[in-house]
């Protein structure tokens, strides 16, 4: 019930941010928090690094001021790779269409907020998880 009511809380105060952007990708991966912010360059992770430095490149970098290093900092990459992993997810979305899709899915769900609203099916995800999302519930 708690995780819920902060969900209600954080839906009608939406800001969006990197950090939402990042939980936006962990949750239409299935990945923890932990594991996509890291350094590691795990095939199972690497899909989601990349849709995360496409996001985060695509939706920051002239706002707020963003720079390409604060940004991939926040996914474990210096300023190069987060622009090489955003080109090359841009590439990929040019020759496959399942991938455009899944990008399109996740920018659409962020720029929505639609993983906060509870009718969401995503949303179990962070109700059932919450240890995936240690930002989000610093008093567990």
């Amino acid at each position: 019930m708690k995780n819920q009511i902060f969900i209600e809380y954080q839906k009608e105060n939406v800001v969006l941010t990197p950090k939402l952007a990042i939980d936006t990708v962990v949750i239409h991966f299935q990945v923890s928090f932990d594991c996509l912010v890291s350094k590691t360059r795990k095939e199972s992770i690497m899909p989601a690094k990349k849709a995360a430095a496409y996001l985060l490149y695509s939706q920051f970098k002239k706002k707020d001021n963003h720079t390409l290093a604060s940004l991939g900092q926040l996914i474990g990459y210096d300023h190069t790779m987060l622009l090489h992993h955003y080109r090359s997810c841009k590439n990929l979305m040019k020759t496959d269409p399942e991938w455009k899709l899944k990008i399109e899915t996740i920018t659409e769900s962020f720029l929505c907020g639609d993983f906060l609203y509870p009718n969401n099916p995503k949303i179990a995800t962070i109700t059932k998880f919450p240890h995936l999302f240690p930002h989000l519930f610093p008093e567990l």
